[in-house]
């Protein structure tokens, strides 16, 4: 089992380059590819989401960027949706919990 807790859009050096909600969701998938890469996973893996926004204006934006990262997925894994009044930090839009699985050997 791999647990990734709240992947934000920030990069390596903590700090976030965008206040575009599209562009914060995908390098919050971007992290969470690097993340799994790390470990020999990949998007396949996942299992379970959860999602936590800061506006609810920004769902049918996070529609669009789930559709296109799991484009190539049998089915998008499981997601819960939360809308919270702020992040870890006032520029993160978008924060991303991870729950992946690796068959066993």
């Amino acid at each position: 089992m791999i647990y990734l807790s709240g992947q934000t859009p920030a990069d390596e050096n903590y700090k976030v380059h965008s206040k575009d909600f599209s562009r914060q969701a995908h390098t919050v998938y971007d992290n969470i590819e690097l993340a799994l890469r790390s470990v020999g996973a990949t998007l396949d893996n996942i299992v379970k989401t959860t999602t936590y926004l800061t506006n609810a204006d920004d769902i049918a934006g996070l529609r669009g960027v789930r559709l296109e990262r799991y484009k190539d997925l049998h089915a998008p894994p499981a997601n819960t949706l939360l809308v919270v009044s702020r992040l870890a930090e006032p520029e993160f839009l978008i924060e991303i919990d991870v729950i992946a699985a690796l068959p066993i050997r």
